[in-house]
């Protein structure tokens, strides 16, 4: 009985509203939905203005609604298409939302490269090609070394559910 609607800046399966929330016209969609609650996942460490996306989302979100937020905390550089290194702890994130209150907040830990090495074992190749061959892109050294960083320590990410 419940319906997700799956909202993004480009078209592509799944995507139900495609579009950018900071518009009225996006916003005024998504409310005429109707959405009780919010998730945003791994979205503000990939915007150059947060405020503004955090406004828009404060706009979308109902009265007496809830906000399912997450980010990463410890995780490699990953530009898509860009990362602005955004890795708040949970009390961080939540001062991004000024007018919410906390219902609960924490750090939750997962995986790694070496993992995700095993499960794609592909990427070494990829990793030692690029050592090879330089690095041709500007940032994929940033990439490579920041992976790296991350072969044995453990991926976080901060976690925080608000209500309005």
């Amino acid at each position: 009985g419940v319906e997700i609607i799956h909202v993004d800046m480009k078209a592509a399966d799944g995507v139900d509203i495609v579009g950018d929330i900071t518009t009225a016209s996006v916003q005024a969609l998504i409310r005429s939905r109707r959405p009780k609650s919010l998730i945003c996942t791994s979205l503000l460490e990939h915007v150059t203005d947060r405020r503004i996306i955090c406004g828009a989302i404060e706009t979308i979100l109902e009265s007496g609604g809830y906000l399912f937020l997450s980010v990463p905390y410890r995780y490699p550089y990953h530009p898509d298409p860009i990362d602005t290194g955004f890795r708040p702890n949970p009390d961080t994130l939540s001062q991004e939302f000024p007018d919410l209150r906390v219902v609960e907040k924490g750090v939750v830990e997962f995986g790694n490269y070496a993992a995700q090495l095993r499960k794609k074992p592909w990427l070494i190749v990829r990793d030692a090609y690029l050592l090879l061959a330089g690095f041709r892109k500007s940032d994929k050294w940033r990439v490579f070394f920041s992976n790296y960083g991350f072969l044995t320590r453990k991926y976080a990410s901060a976690c925080v559910v608000l209500r309005k």
